[in-house]
């Protein structure tokens, strides 16, 4: 991408950041962003990292969004996009945006979205009422196989996600290793 491009981009989220915030958007810090991604990235989380990650969620809202024109083929429930069955939520603008740029229709161009901010609990109350799961801040084209945060049934949980082109590869390979593996077995 180019650096022009790039800095016009990271203008638009700083000024799409300061419109939520002004709307009483109490979404989290870039540090908070930073310390639930580290946390999520351990292999092992701790009761202690869960009361971390836990605390920064109820204290700040989720941001969701969706599509500002009909006919965009994105289906959204309660401002919530859905994919794959479940409701997407971010903590970042970045995040979304990008995640956003993915799900566009292709040649659509900028598409129109309207961003907003929703408390922790009520997006919870959203995904038990509709018995949905909710992923917070799924992966992109960039974090193709990052952890994310998945909510379902009452308990939060990290969520190893994987894109589903890189899925369909990781299948293809555990069959050629099934079958070398029973290549070997017969011999």
């Amino acid at each position: 991408m180019a650096p022009n491009r790039r800095r016009k981009e990271r203008e638009i989220i700083a000024r799409m950041k300061n419109e939520i915030i002004a709307q009483g958007g109490n979404i989290p810090t870039d540090e908070e962003v930073a310390t639930i991604k580290s946390l999520l990235a351990l292999p092992h989380r701790t009761e202690e990292d869960w009361c971390v990650i836990k605390d920064i969620i109820d204290r700040r809202n989720l941001i969701c969004m969706e599509p500002g024109v009909d006919g965009s083929g994105i289906e959204v429930i309660e401002h919530f996009i859905v994919r794959d069955g479940r409701l997407l939520a971010f903590t970042n603008l970045e995040d979304a945006t990008s995640y956003l740029k993915e799900i566009a229709p292709k040649g659509s161009g900028l598409m129109p979205v309207q961003f907003g901010s929703m408390p922790f609990l009520e997006a919870f109350e959203i995904a038990d009422e509709k018995s949905m799961e909710l992923f917070i801040d799924p992966p992109t084209k960039e974090r193709i196989t990052e952890k994310c945060i998945a909510y379902k049934d009452e308990h939060l949980s990290a969520v190893l996600t994987v894109k589903p082109a890189m899925a369909e590869l990781m299948r293809r390979l555990m069959k050629l290793r099934e079958d070398a593996l029973s290549e070997e077995d017969d011999q």
